[in-house]
This record gives structure tokens, C-alpha cells and sequence, in this order.
């Protein structure tokens, strides 16, 4: 939604533009309905608070693309294989965990994964496997 109103709402859009425009975004990427007194917008204000939310926001998404993609590590693996999970939680508890802050972050975890995170695990986890259904 923050996205879509900073991309796509015209500057000068009414109240009830707003809330109509709110609705259909919603309408687009939620299962269920929005209540007639519903308005995210009204309590959302903090996506206007500048740069500060945007890169809160950016970590707290980062984060969860790390997280996603390091479980995927163990899914891949095939999570009722213990032998496998043993190993791969190894790696992890040497790599992920047992970094010390000396070196940077995408190296240690590069070295878990073998490879660059990406946000592929959690897209899925979302339901998606693109980003189509995003606005913008």
C-alpha cells in the first residue's frame, strides 16, 4: 500500500480519492474485503515520516529475505532427512552463528549458502513467485 501511494496516487487526490484508491490496492493483493470504515491510510502515517521508515522498513524486509533463503537451505535438503539437516545446521552454527562481527555479514553468509541471498524463499513463502502482484 505504501508503495502504491507514493508511486501511483496523484498529488492531489481528494479524501475519498484516497480512500477509494486504498480500496482497490487492497482489493488487489488481500483475500478478504476491507470493512466500509476500514482505512489503513488514516493509521499508516508513518510510511510519510521520510527517509527513517523507508530504510526501517528495507532492514526489517531485508531480514526476512535472509531468513527465508537460509531456511531454504534446509527445505532443499528435505526437511525429514536428519542427517542432512545435521549437517546444514553445522554449517549455519559455524558460519551464521559463530561469526565474529569482524568480518561482513554477506561474506559469513555467502559462505553458509554458497551463493548471494535472494528473495526467491520468500516470495514463495508469501505466495508469489514474482513480484506482479506488487504495485507500482
Amino acid at each position: 500500500l505504501d508503495v502504491a501511494l507514493h508511486a501511483r496516487l496523484p498529488m492531489n487526490s481528494t479524501e475519498e480519492g484516497l480512500r477509494q484508491f486504498e480500496r482497490k490496492i487492497i482489493a488487489e493483493v488481500m483475500g478478504t474485503p476491507q470493512h466500509e470504515l476500514e482505512c489503513w491510510t488514516c493509521i499508516f502515517d508513518h510510511i510519510f515520516d521520510g527517509e527513517v521508515y523507508a530504510a526501517n522498513e528495507y532492514s526489517y524486509v531485508w531480514g526476512q529475505v535472509l531468513a527465508w533463503d537460509a531456511f531454504s537451505a534446509f527445505e532443499e535438503l528435505g526437511l525429514d532427512d536428519d542427517a542432512a539437516i545435521a549437517v546444514v545446521g553445522r554449517r549455519f552454527r559455524e558460519t551464521i552463528l559463530g561469526a565474529d562481527a569482524s568480518r561482513p555479514f554477506l561474506e559469513v553468509y555467502r559462505e553458509f549458502r554458497g551463493r548471494e541471498p535472494t528473495t526467491a524463499a520468500l516470495l514463495r513463502h508469501k505466495g508469489s513467485s514474482t513480484l506482479e502482484h506488487c504495485p507500482g
